[in-house]
């Protein structure tokens, strides 16, 4: 990030590095990329958020993030 990197880069199917780490169980990465920008609102290809993920696959230890 601190070279210019883009912290909301979709992938070829829309997941961004938050959804990764929501994905990957990952509270405080998700932390860290939301303290520095993340777009929450970004949607994949299939309409979902890094916040419908989150209560999805019951990631509890996250929602506060959201």
């Amino acid at each position: 990030l601190e070279e210019g990197a883009d912290i909301d880069k979709v992938d070829g199917v829309g997941w961004t590095p938050l959804m990764e780490a929501v994905m990957d169980d990952m509270p405080e990465l998700c932390a860290f990329l939301i303290e520095k920008g993340a777009d929450v609102s970004i949607a994949n290809e299939r309409g979902g958020t890094a916040a419908m993920l989150v209560q999805k696959f019951g990631r509890e230890s996250m929602v506060k993030y959201f």
